[in-house]
């Protein structure tokens, strides 16, 4: 096992870890649906994303929809354990760390409630029309921020190759 597999796999429990925590504390303190503000941009609401990112298929059927979507969370963890046990670039590793941390904890809330917890509620104000961001979470911050590291990455990367 190389240093940079254990630091990601360490990256991402600590992911799991706080998104939990936060998820707990947001159970505890926010009433579902009632938007409690915090500023004059951001506020904490609770809600259960039964779908997919931004709520994407979430009317389906309640019964089997989290398992399918647990499923391929556990399928797309896997793939990138394997890719981060093979990279041996920090950038990589740490962006799968942080992805395979958000998928874990948005895979917890969906063994344990059938959904996931999303409470943070960004929005802005245009003309006197709050228009949010989709609610979400510690878990989908990480996985955007993962995602965004890997689409750098692969830019400076690509970048090297064509410059030799």
């Amino acid at each position: 096992m190389n240093k940079r597999f254990g630091l990601a796999l360490l990256l991402s429990a600590f992911i799991a870890i706080a998104d939990q925590f936060s998820k707990n504390a947001a159970l505890q303190t926010v009433t579902e649906g009632i938007a409690q503000p915090i500023t004059s941009f951001f506020n904490l609401v609770l809600v259960y994303n039964r779908g997919i990112s931004f709520g994407l298929f979430s009317n389906t059927s309640v019964d089997v929809q989290p398992y399918i979507f647990l499923g391929i969370n556990i399928l797309v963890s896997i793939v990138l354990l394997v890719w981060l046990f093979r990279t041996h670039r920090g950038l990589v590793a740490t962006s799968i760390g942080l992805i395979i941390g958000g998928a874990i904890g948005n895979g917890i809330d969906r063994v344990l409630h059938g959904a996931v917890i999303d409470f943070l509620d960004f929005y802005v104000t245009i003309d006197g029309l709050a228009r949010h961001w989709p609610a979400f979470n510690v878990a989908d911050s990480a996985i955007v921020c993962g995602v965004g590291l890997l689409l750098l990455d692969s830019l400076a990367f690509d970048k090297k190759t064509l410059q030799k």
